[in-house]
């Protein structure tokens, strides 16, 4: 009995540990995702402020652009069109 207890715990310790290395699930607003690209080109490149600026708007307006896309493709119900999802962020990118 005491056996079977602990191999639940672990079971149930593993899938939390499972689920918080994949992102928990909760989806960052469109500014958090793209501070942390900010940040990446700011440390590489070494941005001044007004380039900074710059990026921080392009990044933030494509992240709403996306989540837009998403979330006009799942209205329908059903599962995504990972196909058009592709062709619309080629859009988007230009």
């Amino acid at each position: 009995m005491n056996i079977k207890i602990g191999f639940l715990a672990i079971l149930m310790l593993a899938g939390t540990i499972s689920t918080f290395a994949q992102g928990g699930g909760m989806q960052k607003t469109p500014e958090e995702r793209s501070k942390r690209g900010v940040d990446t080109l700011v440390s590489l490149f070494k941005l001044d402020a007004a380039a900074t600026t710059a990026v921080t708007a392009a990044f933030v307006d494509y992240n709403k652009a996306t989540d837009k896309m998403r979330a006009d493709m799942q209205a329908g119900g059903g599962q995504m069109d990972r196909q058009a999802m592709m062709a619309g962020r080629q859009k988007l990118m230009g």
